[in-house]
């Protein structure tokens, strides 16, 4: 399948957002879009990404999410279960390193694990966590 190349224009605050992830601006808008058009969401919002001083470190990248011009707004929860899935699908993390790359703080990371866990969409194969859906 090629590619084609588009211009977007987005608010600077936006875009900085966008490369504090620590991933490549194209890898991480056509990740997000993905996202918002396979149904498992209507719109995304950017993680929360740990300050540059902070314990969790300025090398911590989340990925596939972005803000979407889509209708509906989905719970935090949601939001954070289709950050986790996005990483998930990029590559096979035991659960302990999918929180550590997430690099949330708290339950955050905990609940959305649960929650793709008990609906199915993820499950644990040889110790890693796998995308089923």
């Amino acid at each position: 399948m090629g590619t084609k190349m588009i211009s977007i224009r987005l608010d600077e605050g936006l875009l900085e957002r966008v490369d504090g992830t620590g991933l490549k601006r194209s890898e991480f808008i056509r990740d997000a879009v993905e996202a918002a058009l396979d149904g498992s969401v209507q719109k995304v919002h950017v993680a929360t990404v740990p300050k540059k001083n902070s314990i969790a470190g300025s090398g911590s990248k989340l990925s596939g999410v972005a803000e979407v011009g889509v209708s509906s707004v989905p719970s935090g929860r949601a939001a954070d279960q289709a950050v986790v899935l996005s990483l998930l699908r990029k590559k096979r993390l035991t659960s302990r390193q999918a929180e550590q790359a997430m690099g949330w703080a708290g339950l955050r990371y905990g609940n959305a694990e649960k929650a793709l866990l008990s609906s199915g969409a993820v499950a644990v194969v040889d110790g890693a966590l796998v995308v089923t859906e």
